[in-house]
């Protein structure tokens, strides 16, 4: 959202980056808190049902993106930051429920630290 309203070169490269960093490190960590606790016969399963959300959410939402866009990209990044607050509110939540990090480690992965 930020960068959508930055109003000077400096602040949108700086955030241009800032978003970079965070979607390099954000994947392996949200991976492996989604697989923490499931059972290895569901996981493919679940990462599976995920992937395809989310390409049903970028097609789904794309379009109405591009609309915007057309009419005003610095809106358009907007409305997309203000789409990403759903789940930012969610993650918050497992955080502060305790449910991040918790779960007990599968049969297997304990062989494994055999």
């Amino acid at each position: 959202m930020v960068f959508g309203l930055a109003g000077v070169f400096w602040l949108a490269v700086l955030m241009m980056w800032l978003v970079i960093a965070v979607r390099n490190i954000r994947e392996p960590i949200f991976d492996a808190w989604v697989n923490q606790g499931l059972d290895p016969a569901t996981r493919a399963t679940v990462n599976s049902m995920g992937s395809q959300s989310d390409a049903i959410g970028q097609a789904a939402g794309g379009p109405a993106l591009g609309v915007i866009g057309n009419a005003s990209v610095p809106a358009a990044l907007v409305v997309s930051g203000l789409l990403r607050l759903p789940a930012l509110l969610l993650y918050a939540r497992a955080i502060k429920r305790g449910t991040v990090g918790t779960a007990q480690p599968t049969e297997d992965a304990l062989e494994l630290e055999e």
